[in-house]
């Protein structure tokens, strides 16, 4: 009771909470990233290599969730989500040459395969590539296991190059946006969803909790992970909470930063099309 009256009287001091807990939880994860990097010269390699396997541990262990193949909510508002992340009509990707530049599961990529495109598939993961080839016929769409920080032959190829939640977990967020920008021909379009850093409460308390997850389970196993978040959420939701938290790699960026690089690299007219934390840009290269 006293706690709902103090919140009444002080709404600003419980605001304030959240914003002090998201950078205490944030300033303790910063000195663990010291500590390894002052500890290990090689540890950075180590968080990439950690990355990849959680996340070839994810498309073998985890193929079911929430906005994933097989939801059926997901699956009946997926052009909708396209149409509104994408600012195009879905009959555009027709005949278009489009890249899922780290197709995970394939459900992005099985979409743009529906819809008429001529799709190319990469993800780093073997498992990613093994999920999306069992959604799509493998004489219709090409799929290769590539990391976007390396160069590849695609300069120019593509009407369309889409990456969703994928760069910042690489370790190197803007080369590897510099690299899928590369790909894209002159006249043709981008689109990133990116994480975002926290700015208001609701955020905060986002972030918090992923970072606080994060560090309880540091040290297990994949499968430990997976049966202590069984522990906490419905089986729908343990893939999305894998996701956000069993990455050593989940860098925060803002949107000044993103489409500074995007201008650099030849963008115009980049838009955030979705107003929420993580950004949803999309972009049309000069």
């Amino acid at each position: 009771m006293l706690n709902k009256i103090f919140k009444k009287i002080f709404p600003s001091y419980f605001k304030l909470k959240s914003k002090v807990e998201y950078l205490e939880s944030e300033i303790s994860e910063l000195q663990y990233r010291l500590r390894q990097l002052a500890n290990n010269k090689d540890n950075t390699s180590a968080n990439i290599n950690q990355t990849k396997e959680s996340f070839s541990s994810q498309w073998s262990k985890i193929p079911k969730g929430k906005d994933l193949i097989g939801d059926e909510e997901f699956e009946s508002n997926q052009i909708k989500l396209l149409s509104e992340y994408t600012l195009k009509d879905p009959s555009w990707f027709n005949g278009k040459k489009v890249l899922d530049a780290g197709c995970g599961n394939g459900r992005w990529s099985y979409l743009f395969h529906k819809l008429g495109a001529e799709v190319t598939s990469i993800d780093q993961s073997l498992s990613g590539i093994e999920n999306v080839k069992k959604l799509i016929p493998k004489d219709e769409f090409r799929a290769i296991q590539v990391d976007i920080l390396n160069p590849q032959e695609f300069n120019g190829s593509f009407d369309f190059v889409w990456s969703y939640g994928v760069t910042h977990h690489t370790g190197n967020t803007q080369l590897a946006v510099k690299n899928i920008s590369n790909w894209v021909r002159s006249e043709g379009f981008i689109f990133l969803m990116i994480y975002g850093e926290p700015t208001n409460d609701l955020e905060y308390k986002e972030v918090t909790n992923y970072i606080k997850l994060r560090q309880k389970t540091r040290y297990m196993s994949f499968d430990q992970k997976v049966e202590f978040l069984s522990s906490l959420y419905p089986e729908d939701l343990i893939h999305p909470f894998f996701d956000a938290i069993s990455p050593e790699i989940n860098d925060l960026h803002s949107f000044e930063e993103i489409s500074g690089w995007l201008n650099l690299y030849g963008f115009k007219e980049i838009i955030r099309s979705i107003r929420q934390r993580n950004h949803h840009i999309i972009a049309k290269k000069v």
